[in-house]
């Protein structure tokens, strides 16, 4: 009896195996289970095209260089020593990007300096461009120093952003009525005047926005230096009287 039930299980196992094989060939078509064609995939990793090393003009290798520079001192000397490269424009990217706010902050000035310098000189229309990447600064002391430069430097095309500075509560904002005083536009004037007539204007705004007056020559500003130079407040009426001093002496001779 056990040696049949033996026979009776070698049989399955038998038959099962053979099934197996069956499966096996027809799944592959008929031609057997084949190994990796090892051959074929050496060639096809032999024909991968390899990336090309990414070529960067001169002005991204200037700023790799800088990146790589430790030292303030080492920045600031291959920064001037950019200057005479003759394909060193306003819109170099080493310029634009040194500006950014990761390098330190005299690295951003200086590349500022250049970068005006050079829209000054080759004279394309750079400078309002110029100007404004410097305003747009997220370094405070850069935006300062780029209203300083826009007093120097009037342009009539940075009226707009000079007027939302002067509205906005940002620490530098009476520095753009000093840039707008240098615009000859009546909006410029205009804005000058509004500001040395509120009351609810800071103190610092109002006093500029007054002294202003006094050069610009706006034609309701003796006027309203006259009404000031009766203010409660004396701070007020002291710098009116003064400026009314200097209306007078900048009226010319009949």
């Amino acid at each position: 009896m056990k040696r049949n039930l033996i026979v009776i299980l070698v049989f399955l196992v038998s038959v099962g195996s053979a099934a197996g094989v069956w499966v096996a060939v027809n799944s592959s078509g008929g031609k057997g289970v084949q190994a990796p064609n090892s051959t074929t995939d050496i060639e096809t990793d032999a024909n991968t095209p390899t990336e090309e090393p990414i070529q960067l003009d001169p002005s991204g290798e200037a700023y790799q260089e800088l990146r790589r520079l430790e030292t303030l001192e080492e920045k600031m000397n291959f920064l001037m020593g950019l200057k005479d490269e003759p394909w060193l424009t306003p819109q170099s990217s080493v310029l634009i990007r040194a500006m950014d706010s990761k390098e330190p902050h005299k690295v951003q000035k200086l590349a500022f300096d250049i970068t005006l310098d050079l829209a000054l000189e080759k004279d394309l229309g750079y400078v309002p461009d110029v100007l404004q990447r410097g305003l747009d600064s997220s370094n405070p002391e850069i935006r300062r120093y780029a209203l300083y430069k826009c007093r120097e430097n009037p342009r009539q095309e940075m009226l707009r952003s000079l007027l939302r500075i002067s509205r906005s509560a940002a620490e530098e904002n009476f520095l753009a009525l000093d840039a707008l005083a240098e615009i000859d536009d009546d909006l410029c004037r205009e804005r000058i005047y509004e500001v040395a007539a509120n009351e609810k204007e800071a103190p610092r705004m109002r006093h500029r926005a007054m002294t202003l007056l006094a050069t610009i020559k706006h034609p309701e500003g003796w006027g309203l230096l006259s009404d000031l130079s009766n203010s409660d407040d004396e701070e007020l009426r002291r710098l009116a009287v003064e400026l009314l001093k200097a209306y007078q002496s900048n009226e010319p001779d009949d």
